[in-house]
């Protein structure tokens, strides 16, 4: 047994140095076969336009990138996909309006900056040529808003001052035509109480092909005042006219009183209740029989109010006579 594993470690290290040195070149011959492999993969690539007719514009239906299977060297592969901005130059000068471009993988080889790598296949392979006439106009710029003004406040976007008020705008006249006016961007009302002045980008329609100059304007929204209501509630009634030798009182001791007109002076009233806002009058009412009197309120400028309820009860009673000192 000794002997035959004798054997064995002389065989194996019987020149063993050049066996060494195949097995290098061995992987070595694999690695550069791996390297160079040929291999199919898919690149991006864009689509440049040329040729295009002075005056017009394309219109039709072609994505900005397009897919290439390409077939070749690893290495030369990757070359390829390293190039963030390869682009593939189309040339329409000889197509016209409605005419079918296909494109041909031999061409495109031809226009890729790596040689030796084969087209396979490019998606889209074909596409319509639709052109349309270049054209400028001159719109209106139209003011959009979000949110709410404050209470007592709104905005009237017509009414909005713009700077400047109209803008040029081209593009395909498919497009342009259609338009009636530019909108902005929405401004923000914030529950603003005062006129707002903003910067706002204009929002032209979702197509690429169309521009506006400017992109942005300067717009005033003023803000006009208009009707509010708000119900106060837990607002003391006063007693006014009870006799000297009587103790008064009313029920309900508070009502709500209803507030209604300018959203100013609405607001202006209700942050600040002046003394006495609601009140009773005894004076003539001691002689009533239901025992109930009328509600009254303060006169307030800009303001018009309502007592809720608009009749209370009231009770007098006689105050005890004080006894004669001896």
């Amino acid at each position: 047994m000794s002997g035959l594993l004798a054997r064995l470690r002389a065989t194996i290290v019987h020149n063993l140095g050049f066996k060494l040195l195949a097995l290098a070149i061995a992987i070595g011959v694999q690695v550069m076969v791996h390297r160079d492999s040929v291999m199919t993969e898919d690149v991006p690539a864009r689509l440049r336009l040329l040729g295009v007719p002075r005056g017009e514009i394309f219109v039709g239906s072609l994505p900005d990138m397009a897919t290439l299977r390409l077939r070749g060297r690893r290495v030369a592969l990757a070359e390829l996909k390293a190039l963030s901005n390869l682009e593939i130059p189309v040339d329409m000068s000889a197509y016209r309006n409605g005419d079918r471009l296909v494109l041909e993988p031999r061409h495109i080889e031809t226009l890729l900056p790596v040689r030796a790598v084969e087209v396979a296949r490019i998606e889209p392979a074909a596409f319509d040529v639709r052109l349309d006439r270049v054209v400028v106009r001159t719109l209106p710029v139209e003011v959009a808003v979000s949110g709410e003004a404050g209470p007592g406040f709104r905005a009237n976007p017509r009414a909005a001052t713009v700077d400047p008020p109209t803008v040029q705008v081209s593009g395909p006249a498919g497009l342009v035509n259609r338009l009636s006016a530019i909108r902005t961007a929405p401004i923000d009302l914030a529950w603003a109480e005062k006129d707002v002045s903003a910067n706002a980008r204009l929002a032209p329609p979702a197509d690429r092909l169309v521009s506006v100059r400017p992109d942005e304007v300067k717009v005033t929204l003023r803000l006009e005042e208009i009707e509010m209501a708000r119900t106060l509630t837990g607002v003391p009634l006063l007693v006014k006219g009870c006799p000297e030798d009587a103790q008064c009182s009313v029920d309900p001791p508070e009502i709500a009183v209803r507030v209604e007109g300018s959203g100013p002076a609405v607001r202006k009233l209700a942050a600040r209740l002046p003394e006495g806002l609601a009140w009773v009058e005894l004076t003539s009412a001691l002689a009533s029989p239901d025992g109930q009197v009328r509600v009254q309120t303060q006169l307030v400028r800009g303001v018009a109010l309502t007592a809720m309820p608009a009749v209370a009860k009231f009770a007098a009673v006689r105050k005890a006579a004080a006894p004669e000192s001896p």
